[in-house]
């Protein structure tokens, strides 16, 4: 706008113009984020993580200008269409989906970071575990990958054989395991894909900057033709409790049994690590699916939004199944509704039907699937 007309404005109208100026701003650098690597420069990464709030707030201003008569409004408005194209990524109207999949061709994959079933909430344990259980049994997908899944040995004193309970419970009886945490030979933390299918080949990848993370692949035998999951868990920025209750959220009862009790939040450098470290472990584990002589599907807790330099780079060979068959918003992290961190890509000869975000709150986050026809 020209200064004069600036100058008519009043000085409510005035304060109001500048704060829409910021929040312009920062929803330009959101879009800025997706072209740098956090590798160089970490700062520009958070504006990707608040992209909806940029969103919404100039989204309000871009509705309060027009009640007002004012062509500020414009402002706003090219901003948002500049950026149009990510929306997609948080919120999908799909008309037609697969309503009658054809079981020779299609197979029906689910993401699920299950927390440990709840394990350090000690109050809520065993009912958590056996909810997830009977969710898991009502869903029966062909092939679920979980992640931060926990399963012990068995012991004289205590039981969790989670493995051992979920081949009992369901039907996908055969899985490819990889743990990152394992405590006096009896308790693992880590990564586990179960299938109906064979599988014919498997391999456990830790990464060299936070051995915590991993990937998983497995190779499946489909009647006559071979598909190749992976199943990851990138660069968690591991907030402690402290760091939970600054922000306003509900976050774990206990930490991690390797991370140290902390009661002072750092939530800026933990994030700023984070962002640094993901983007190192993406760009190996893409180096290695360049590498599969099979198509593949990946799955796993990625903990980037899709406004982000990382999410750029899976999606630049690999097909993102909730913006080609979602219905509703995206939220998978349930202490943001709006943050989408987990993620079904595949192979871009695949097609993928019924995506879904499920409604249960059994973790801190929601399991996904999808149907995949290969």
């Amino acid at each position: 706008m020209k200064e004069k007309g600036y100058k008519t404005l009043s000085r409510l109208n005035r304060f109001i113009a500048t704060i829409n100026f910021f929040c312009i701003v920062g929803l330009l650098l959101a879009y800025t984020s997706t072209f740098v690597s956090p590798a160089k420069i970490s700062l520009i990464a958070f504006f990707g993580l608040l992209y909806p709030a940029f969103l919404f707030a100039n989204t309000f201003f871009l509705v309060y200008w027009i009640l007002k008569r004012k062509k500020l409004f414009l402002l706003s408005l090219i901003t948002i269409l500049i950026g149009y194209s990510h929306l997609s990524h948080f919120v999908q109207l799909t008309i037609t989906n697969r309503n009658d999949p054809n079981k020779s061709t299609e197979f029906t994959i689910m993401s699920y970071n299950v927390r440990l079933f709840d394990l350090y909430n000690w109050t809520q344990n065993k009912q958590t575990r056996n909810q997830i259980f009977d969710f898991l049994s009502k869903e029966d997908p062909e092939v679920i990958c979980f992640q931060e899944f926990y399963h012990q040995n068995e012991t004289n004193d205590w039981q969790f054989p989670t493995r051992d309970t979920l081949i009992q419970f369901l039907k996908a009886k055969n899985f490819a395991e990889g743990y990152t945490v394992n405590i006096k030979q009896n308790q693992f933390f880590g990564l586990i894909t179960l299938s109906k299918f064979p599988i014919i080949n498997h391999a456990h990848f830790k990464f060299n900057n936070d051995k915590s993370n991993s990937f998983l692949y497995t190779d499946l035998k489909i009647n006559e033709d071979t598909i190749r999951i992976y199943n990851a868990h990138i660069g968690s920025a591991r907030f402690s409790q402290a760091d939970y209750e600054a922000i306003g959220a509900e976050g774990n009862y206990k930490t991690w049994p390797h991370q140290k009790a902390n009661n002072n939040s750092q939530i800026f450098s933990r994030l700023s690590n984070a962002y640094k470290k993901r983007s190192v472990q993406t760009d190996i584990l893409l180096k290695h699916t360049n590498n599969s002589p099979y198509p593949l599907v990946l799955c796993g807790d990625f903990n980037d939004t899709p406004v982000s330099y990382n999410y750029k780079c899976l999606t630049k060979n690999f097909c993102d199944a909730f913006t080609l068959s979602a219905n509703g918003t995206a939220g998978t992290y349930c202490s943001f509704p709006m943050i989408r961190i987990d993620y079904i890509l595949h192979s871009k000869d695949f097609n993928s039907f019924n995506f879904k975000t499920h409604k249960e709150q059994l973790s801190d986050h929601r399991a996904i699937s999808t149907v995949i026809e290969y």
